[in-house]
């Protein structure tokens, strides 16, 4: 009787759906890059995120935040930061947090990007 409950057991959690959380695909800046000034970013991801629950700062190097202005894309995979103005010289941190609509999981991350008034080579 043990061995049948535990085989319906196992045969129950390998039919069930997999509810795996999306992945952050492609950030624009890259991650570590050095770029000319931008007054916006772009994270794309792998699966939808709420955009109610999701949000996106950029921090420079003196700590603040800069302002700006969140945007999703249609299918919700895309989250967008518009800043108020064109970013300075200097080093800047991103710092996102999303949840992901199928499985209802928060993931969070941050990187690092560079703004040169020089073009990068």
């Amino acid at each position: 009787m043990v061995r049948y409950i535990l085989a319906v057991c196992l045969l129950i959690l390998s039919v069930s759906p997999s509810r795996a959380c999306g992945i952050l695909e492609e950030a624009s800046p890259k991650v570590g890059s050095t770029v000319s000034s931008i007054d916006y970013i772009t994270l794309t991801f792998s699966q939808a995120i709420d955009a109610s629950a999701s949000n996106v700062k950029i921090i420079n190097d003196q700590g603040k935040e800069i302002t700006g202005t969140k945007l999703m894309s249609d299918k919700n995979t895309v989250l967008s930061l518009r800043t108020d103005h064109f970013l300075s010289s200097g080093r800047y941190k991103v710092s996102w947090n999303v949840l992901w609509t199928e499985c209802g999981c928060p993931t969070q991350g941050k990187y690092k990007f560079t703004v040169t008034d020089k073009p990068p080579h």
